[in-house]
């Protein structure tokens, strides 16, 4: 997968926060715009620190913690991101069908027509929102309408098999019906075919049949196989790297290419420019191109023009600006603008503070891996901002974020063992994660072991 040149930038350097509450790590030296503060950094003067030769407090032993599921998950449900993850709703939904309500959908599918079967299927998965029963008789409505070969069934069937969604994983099952939508000559079965052909175990992997299914697709004008050859030649992956021919692949989509995605070429067109890549870099071409991808719906480039506003890279830094295009970024789950718009909220930059609202995208992001904002998330426990107070759930985050290499989370793991909050005191883990982040250059992690030899 692409990271996309103002997505890596991110966001740096703190431009107004939480100075009395937290302290700024800064591990990535090439951030430059706000980032996620960390709890306290000097050990020896801030208060609650071990002190070298006072014995930490005692008492009884923290209550265990684990972190329920977000009341209002900012990410999409699992059957809505079926669509939203691949921008394919077009190709999975009948215009006419689709105004009808559900009486009448289910009076049409009863009498057996498979495209009424479809539709209604669909609804009743996307509008599922958890419900396990609701979402059982969708897939049974799926099944009736691909088993009498309506090919938007097996595609929207065989994609559900093959990621999982809301019911076992079956590669399989799947790839057999993504197989019958494509033997249909249904460009997005095809394209789904080639897709399949590029992912899944090293055995399953064939580039050759990737690039097969999605050139019949390509040449039907599905502008989604396109922008996939096109960044399989940008990447090399699983054909010679040539980024002519990726660029050619994304002009075709956006000119003359038909399906949702339009918007994604519009994107990839405007990192080529913003990275340099077979194109000389030029920044007022590549965010011309990201926010006409994201007047599309592009959520990618929306990610990509939060950042470029957050860091100031090819335009005049603007969080105000940079908070709207996260906020249209997160809708796609994209956890670095879910990481950067939380500490947007966190720092009340562009957008008024809100601890609440910075714990939800934070935690967002951290439920995808992303390990500042486990460190973020951390925080916020240690501190009871937007939160009530929790040592054992700061811990639990700090280690989440250690565990991934951040000398941040790292650092706080050691010190919170250290002084025994959250956990038994121990010392001898204490010294070996603020080690840990020593190792990686953290000056906080350098002067507590300093103090604490």
């Amino acid at each position: 997968m692409r990271v996309w040149v103002s997505g890596a930038i991110g966001l740096a350097g703190l431009a107004a926060g939480l100075a009395a509450a937290a302290t700024v790590p800064a591990p990535a030296a090439a951030r430059t715009g706000p980032q996620i503060p960390s709890a306290p950094a000097v050990a020896a003067s801030s208060p609650g620190a071990p002190t070298p030769g006072v014995p930490a407090k005692t008492g009884a032993a923290p209550k265990a913690y684990a972190p329920e599921p977000l009341a209002d998950p900012p990410l999409p449900t699992a059957a809505l991101a079926v669509v939203w993850a691949r921008g394919d709703e077009a190709a999975l939904v009948n215009a006419d069908l689709a105004k009808l309500t559900e009486a009448e959908l289910q009076t049409r599918a009863l009498a057996g027509e498979a495209a009424a079967q479809q539709t209604l299927g669909y609804r009743l998965i996307v509008d599922s929102g958890g419900d396990a029963a609701k979402f059982e008789t969708g897939r049974r409505w799926l099944l009736a309408a691909a088993k009498l070969g309506d090919a938007r069934a097996q595609v929207m069937l065989g994609h559900l098999l093959m990621t999982g969604w809301g019911m076992a994983r079956d590669r399989d099952q799947g790839m057999r019906w993504l197989q019958a939508a494509a033997d249909q000559r249904y460009a997005p079965g095809e394209r789904e075919l080639g897709r399949a052909y590029l992912t899944g175990p090293k055995s399953a992997v064939d580039p050759l049949m990737a690039t097969y299914w999605l050139r019949r697709a390509a040449g039907r004008g599905w502008a989604d196989a396109q922008v996939d050859l096109g960044e399989m030649y940008e990447a090399g992956n699983g054909v010679e790297a040539d980024p002519g021919d990726a660029m050619r692949w994304y002009q075709q989509a956006a000119n003359g290419g038909s399906g949702p995605g339009i918007a994604r070429a519009l994107g990839d067109i405007g990192h080529l420019y913003a990275a340099g890549v077979g194109v000389p870099r030029d920044w007022g071409l590549a965010l011309l191109y990201y926010r006409k991808s994201a007047e599309l719906g592009g959520l990618k480039a929306a990610g990509a023009l939060g950042h470029a506003y957050a860091s100031g890279e090819g335009v005049a830094r603007d969080y105000g600006q940079a908070a709207r295009w996260y906020k249209l970024a997160v809708r796609g789950g994209d956890a670095e603008s879910e990481y950067n718009l939380g500490l947007l909220y966190l720092n009340g930059q562009g957008t008024a503070r809100d601890y609440g609202q910075a714990l939800r995208w934070l935690r967002a992001a951290a439920d995808q891996g992303q390990a500042g904002a486990a460190a973020g998330v951390g925080s916020l426990y240690e501190r009871g901002l937007g939160v009530e107070a929790n040592d054992a759930a700061a811990l639990y985050w700090y280690r989440r974020a250690a565990e991934k290499d951040y000398a941040v989370g790292q650092f706080n793991v050691g010190r919170l063992l250290a002084e025994g909050r959250g956990a038994a005191r121990d010392l001898a883990a204490a010294r070996m994660w603020v080690g840990r982040a020593a190792d990686q250059g953290y000056e906080p992690a350098r002067g507590w072991l300093k103090d604490n030899r």
